[in-house]
Order: structure tokens, then C-alpha cells, then sequence
């Protein structure tokens, strides 16, 4: 794949996830696409990552993709990413090494790589959450995570930022 063409398909993903157009992002996956942060998460498959894209539309998720360099199918760039629930703990922009891999004009695989600034913070809040969630909220808790990891969608982006704004005021 040629690099304007690699890099036009992770643009036209930045814009309308930026957009929060959910119908032009969800069209440039690929059907068995999956998307990793590592460390902190793994969804596999297009129907998964729809809801990813909601919960993310629900927390007014911005991102900004800056290319780096291409290789074949595969683009390696700078990602910084904002949305409600990075400034509600206290981050405001996260930021990653990203490796974008495209095949047929489709995104095959985000795979996210968390500065460790980042990672480190993500990591710490999600633990002492998720427990507090578990002690305080277990029904909730059970609708986030029900088998430990989080469900992606509109409503659990919606629930699980009501908890985390409950969680912060206790520790406050």
C-alpha cells in the first residue's frame, strides 16, 4: 500500500472520530479488526469495537494521529487522545505510540502503546476504581465489568462516569 493511501484511511478515522461520526469510523474497520492498549486493553472484532467507538462518542473523545512513519500496510505515529473521563482523573491528554495497520482501504489493528506517564495513571485509576466499584457499587459494577473487564458502550460510558465522579468526590 502506498503511504498517501495509508495515511489517507487513519485521517479520515481521526476526522470522524473527532466528528464522532460512529457510521464513517465503524466503516473503516475491517471485519476482524481488533484494537489494543497495552496493558490495559484488548477488543477483538468490528462488532466489540462499535461499542468502543460509542463509549468513546458518549465521553466526547478527541483524538490527534501524527504519522511518524509507513512500512508496507502498517503507519506508526504519535496518538494523543482526550475525553471526559482522562480529565475527570486528573490526566487530560493521554498519549501513545500507535502502529496502524491498514489492508484494502480497511484498519485491520490499532495497536496502542501508553506512554508510560500515562500508563502509569490509567493503570493506578482503574485499580482503585474498579476495587471501589466492586465494595460500593457492586450492581453497577457488575454492569461495567461483568466478567472483569468493561463492556464498551454508549450506557457504560454514561454509568461508568457517574461512578467515577462518585468515586473522586469520596476520595476528596
Amino acid at each position: 500500500m502506498r503511504a498517501d493511501e495509508l495515511i489517507e484511511v487513519v485521517r479520515a478515522y481521526e476526522e470522524a472520530y473527532n466528528r464522532h461520526d460512529s457510521k464513517a469510523v465503524n466503516q473503516l474497520y475491517a471485519p476482524d479488526a481488533r484494537f489494543h492498549i497495552e496493558g490495559i486493553m484488548a477488543i477483538e472484532g468490528k462488532q466489540a469495537l462499535i461499542g468502543r467507538t460509542d463509549y468513546d462518542i458518549e465521553l466526547h473523545t478527541h483524538i490527534h494521529v501524527n504519522p511518524v512513519s509507513t512500512r508496507d500496510n502498517r503507519l506508526q505515529a504519535h496518538v494523543t487522545e482526550s475525553n471526559e473521563w482522562l480529565r475527570e482523573i486528573g490526566i487530560g491528554t493521554a498519549k501513545y505510540e500507535a502502529e496502524f495497520e491498514v489492508i484494502d482501504g480497511k484498519i485491520k489493528s490499532i495497536i496502542a502503546k501508553p506512554v508510560p506517564t500515562t500508563r502509569d495513571a490509567i493503570v493506578r485509576v482503574l485499580n482503585d476504581f474498579s476495587q471501589w466499584g466492586l465494595n460500593n457499587r457492586p450492581s453497577e459494577a457488575r454492569i461495567l465489568m461483568p466478567e472483569g473487564k468493561i463492556i464498551f458502550n454508549a450506557h457504560n460510558a454514561r454509568l461508568g462516569l457517574i461512578i467515577l465522579r462518585e468515586w473522586k468526590a469520596e476520595r476528596e
